[in-house]
């Protein structure tokens, strides 16, 4: 059998905040971001992206992070979500807290003659406790 649970809000026990995870963590903010139409595809707990040259950026956090001592995870990829690729070109995804409020992404590949290239599909998320 069979069981749906369908629910608005899932409260603390004084129905007052939410709940409270137990030995987990969630992320705290992403960033999916394509370097080549300049465009914010999907996002959570960030206001806007700084397009700052070619594969660089910065997220612009809508909600601080405690510290800027928080943990960020970056990916890269030269092809479409839902393909697999493959070329034999270098990419690299790195991030780190740049401020409080602000991660720094940086993002390229290199095509087949090695010059540098935007990606169009990276991400970066943001794992830590909010301020």
């Amino acid at each position: 059998m069979t069981s749906v649970l369908n629910v608005d809000t899932i409260a603390d026990k004084a129905g007052t905040g939410p709940v409270t995870l137990t030995k987990q963590s969630s992320a705290k903010a992403f960033n999916a971001y394509d370097f080549v139409n300049d465009a914010q595809r999907d996002s959570f707990n960030v206001s806007s992206t700084t397009n700052r040259n070619t594969g660089s950026s910065y997220a612009n956090l809508t909600n601080a992070m405690g510290t800027a001592t928080y943990i960020t995870v970056s990916s890269s990829s030269p092809v479409a979500i839902g393909s697999m690729g493959t070329n034999n070109y270098n990419r690299a995804a790195i991030s780190s807290p740049d401020t409080a409020s602000r991660i720094s992404h940086n993002s390229f590949t290199t095509n087949g003659s090695g010059s540098i290239q935007n990606d169009p599909y990276t991400a970066v998320v943001a794992h830590g406790d909010l301020a």
